[in-house]
């Protein structure tokens, strides 16, 4: 049997702790390479962490570009070694904090094009190239996604597509995950929702992280118990409960997609969303923008592009 190793205990117990725990889970359910390649990674990083003097008032993040800065300049190795890095990372990160692997793979991607070296940024754009352009979205994503809010914050409030949207903005999920949420994913009185890992993701597929705990804003939840007791259609299936469903059950993503469609193409002529805009700047940038008609892999790209924003 494969044995977990990991340094000896010292500033940084809890990490190494759950190092050890999640090797242990791993050296159980993945092949041996994987296994030895994750723990490769995991091991380098706790021991480069433990001879970092700034651990204590760096962001997680950081201390991964300045991890990846070592790996490039200490120890000479290859791209595409320290992109597997990058992956066990954050799925680590992931069993660490409980939280999306997307949401942290993005923001692993923004730390290091931020980072103060131009052989760190180029891993950025190697490592997470679809999350990498979401640092800049374009002008288009950003205000045709700020007017469909806002029209069916006005408009559409407490509909199918308007609850859809607020928890793609509240958790940062994929929207085959919001697909799949049942109803008693949601705990209106905690303002929390139980949504589903990818199973793109290892620690996810292994068993380490099925599903993590969101947390929901007032409006979302105001969105959620609107849809819920006036437009949610019942389902007569003794084996799910879905949240998002039509008069057939679950909805579907070409159902949803359709939503979106009709729900942008409405925001695109929506003045009031032109006119609430308090700064001129603002004002004309939308005008002379070209909205776009939306998916909700879209909306789910700009929620994951305002990750840093909101924190």
């Amino acid at each position: 049997m494969r044995t977990p190793q990991t340094s000896g205990r010292g500033p940084l117990g809890n990490l190494e702790e759950a190092s050890s725990t999640y090797l242990n889970v791993l050296s159980q359910e993945v092949p041996e390479q994987t296994f030895l390649s994750h723990q490769t990674a995991i091991i380098k990083f706790v021991n480069w962490l433990q001879k970092t003097s700034d651990r204590k008032s760096s962001s997680s993040f950081n201390q991964i570009s300045g991890f990846v800065e070592f790996l490039l300049s200490e120890e000479d190795q290859r791209p595409d070694t320290i992109h597997g890095y990058l992956y066990t990372l954050t799925n680590f990160l992931a069993y660490i904090t409980k939280s999306s692997p997307d949401a942290l793979r993005f923001q692993i991607a923004t730390s290091l094009e931020e980072y103060p070296s131009l052989a760190v940024h180029s891993v950025a754009k190697e490592f997470a190239p679809r999350f990498s352009s979401l640092n800049n979205p374009s002008p288009e994503l950003h205000w045709s996604s700020e007017a469909m809010i806002a029209y069916l914050q006005d408009r559409g409030s407490g509909t199918r597509t308007h609850a859809f949207v607020e928890l793609l903005r509240d958790t940062k999920s994929r929207p085959g995950q919001l697909i799949e949420l049942d109803r008693s994913d949601v705990n209106l009185e905690n303002k929390t929702l139980s949504v589903g890992i990818s199973k793109n993701y290892l620690v996810s597929s292994v068993g380490l992280l099925n599903r993590r705990t969101a947390k929901l804003s007032d409006g979302a939840c105001t969105a959620l118990r609107t849809y819920i007791e006036h437009e949610r259609k019942a389902v007569n299936d003794s084996k799910s409960n879905p949240l998002f469903t039509t008069t057939h059950g679950r909805i579907s993503a070409s159902t949803l997609r359709r939503s979106f469609k009709l729900a942008s193409e409405a925001a695109s002529d929506y003045s009031k969303f032109r006119n609430k805009l308090g700064s001129s700047q603002y004002r004309a940038q939308v005008s002379e923008t070209r909205f776009q008609t939306l998916t909700p892999t879209d909306v789910w790209h700009y929620a994951i592009s305002s990750t840093l924003d909101s924190e």
